[in-house]
């Protein structure tokens, strides 16, 4: 019994409200001032109830977009009423005629259109009230003050009807209405599902209601009675979005996902009991492996340190293969490939000098050519070098230096000082290379990041070890900073040099201030050989 009793509420409903609207039709067959009173009201009560349920409600729910909607339409309440009171035919202001009424219907449907498209803008945003309900209150006294000082434009001609600005004010304000529809379907998702189809439906009839106005001759016409028909449900629907929900089911009006973490918290706090008790036997269970987890990790710090050292060692062997690759490619590049393009170049200069002067383009194209083998063997050696430098072997590692500084100053523009020791016949390969690499990064990070002016590298020996110390004048950094923070490219070639000496038996100092400049050193025992 109960549930046919609700099936048949909603069309309980709809027949009284069909009644209702079919008993102001005939209100409007007996007095269409008496029909148009009553819309009127029906509207501003409606507009009123909006506003002292946003008004009175904001310090707890937080909705701004429901307390901007308030505070417009009180004012488009206000608006109405002075509109109603102006229709022609009821006598209060003497002398306007039917344009009064028209003028105040459109600031009034202007300033209603626009709060609806402003609206979704708050759901998200803080919304000062005082300060909305002073900018209301000026537009609202401007616009009056205009309309009754002759400055507003003229909406409608007794005996003419409509003019063009009436209608083009329609046709705009339900451009407007059109956006804020679709900016509340957009938004609909932070809307209980009801209110945001309200409230759209509320927008839709609105926009029929404009269009219905543009259409009517006299203010007596039955485009002007559609189109309070159309006002009238929209009123109804917002009343039913804004005001009965506010007061029956007053967290509907709250955003949806504020609903659902209301309703996670309850089932978490419903659950909480059951989760500390199962958190009570998760700590008994660990407690009691706790000591074999001691023993495991005692024996896993074992297997590590021995794992570490394997893996330092292949470390190790895999520098000494890449040095070995490179030494070959470097060979392969300076012998093979530097002979053949040296053979080309000078195949391609005796082509050019026996190619006749009738032959001028073949020949400059000859000349392109060779200027190119030329410019690809200078790359190729630069390649070749910075893979292997020929002089590393040729001449031995305090030359090598040196000539790398030259050139680096040369391209650079830095000011380098370089002093060198010769006495560093004992040093191994592997430590040689590795000094040649570590000056390559420590000339490339100065380059780069200590925006320095001069730079001293000196290569020395104390008959233990070799010293091979970079200093610069540049701005210095934050070496604790730099040390945690790997993922920059200056830390991660300083990471990068220290895995490397270490590997090598070798160590790297770093001292550096902010302002102060920056000194790197690289020490190699002499007479080191790598495990292999």
């Amino acid at each position: 019994m109960n549930s046919e009793k609700t099936l048949l509420q909603p069309y309980g409903a709809f027949i009284i409200g069909v009644l209702m609207l079919y008993g102001l039709y005939l209100t409007s067959t007996y007095s269409f001032l008496l029909f148009h009173a009553l819309v009127e009201l029906f509207s501003i009560v409606i507009a009123g109830g909006i506003f002292m349920v946003a008004w009175n409600s904001r310090s707890f729910h937080g909705n701004n977009y429901l307390l901007l909607l308030g505070i417009a339409y009180l004012f488009v309440g206000g608006i109405d009423l002075i509109h109603t009171l102006a229709y022609e035919g009821m006598g209060v202001f003497v002398g306007y005629g039917s344009n009064l009424a028209t003028q105040l219907w459109i600031v009034s449907r202007t300033i209603e259109s626009l709060s609806l498209l402003v609206a979704p803008v708050f759901l998200r945003r803080k919304l000062h009230p005082r300060w909305t309900l002073a900018v209301y209150t000026l537009i609202t006294v401007f616009f009056l003050l205009l309309i009754f000082k002759g400055g507003f434009p003229t909406g409608y001609v007794d005996g003419v009807g409509l003019t063009p600005f009436k209608k083009v004010s329609e046709y705009v304000i339900s451009l407007i209405l059109i956006g804020a529809l679709w900016a509340l379907f957009r938004r609909r998702k932070q809307f209980d599902e009801r209110v945001w189809r309200w409230l759209g439906a509320s927008i839709f009839l609105t926009i029929g209601s404009e269009l219905t106005f543009t259409l009517y001759l006299s203010v007596y016409g039955p485009a002007n009675l559609i189109g309070h028909f159309f006002k009238l449900v929209s009123f109804y629907l917002i009343y039913k979005a804004l005001i009965e929900t506010g007061l029956v089911k007053p967290y509907d009006l709250l955003f949806r996902d504020l609903k659902q973490k209301e309703e996670v918290l309850r089932q978490a706090r419903n659950k909480l009991e059951e989760r500390v008790e199962e958190r009570t036997a998760e700590l008994e269970a660990t407690n009691i492996q706790l000591n074999q987890q001691i023993s495991e990790r005692e024996q896993a710090e074992v297997a590590l340190r021995a794992s570490e050292a394997r893996l330092r060692a292949l470390a190790q062997q895999l520098v000494t293969a890449q040095e070995e690759e490179r030494q070959r490619l470097s060979r392969e590049l300076h012998d093979e490939a530097g002979q053949a393009l040296t053979a080309l170049k000078i195949s391609l200069d005796l082509t050019a000098e026996e190619t006749s002067a009738e032959h001028s383009q073949v020949r400059d194209r000859i000349v392109e050519a060779a200027r190119l083998a030329d410019r690809t063997m200078e790359h190729l050696r630069l390649l070749a070098h910075g893979l292997r430098p020929p002089a590393l072997d040729a001449v031995g590692l305090n030359y090598t230096l040196e000539d790398l500084c030259r050139d680096f100053s040369a391209r650079t523009g830095l000011s380098i000082d370089y002093r060198g020791s010769n006495y560093l016949s004992t040093l191994s390969e592997e430590a040689t290379i590795s000094l040649y690499r570590f000056l390559q990064e420590a000339l490339t990070n100065v380059a780069k990041h200590a925006n320095a002016d001069n730079v001293s590298v000196t290569l020395n020996t104390d008959g233990k070890t070799a010293n091979l110390v970079v200093e610069d004048d540049g701005q210095g950094f934050d070496v604790h900073c730099v040390r945690i923070d790997s993922t920059r490219s200056a830390g991660k070639g300083l990471l990068g040099m220290k895995e490397r000496i270490e590997l090598l038996g070798g160590r790297l100092e770093i001292d550096s201030q902010l302002g102060r400049g920056t000194r790197v050193e690289a020490h190699f025992p002499l007479n080191l050989r790598v495990r292999q």
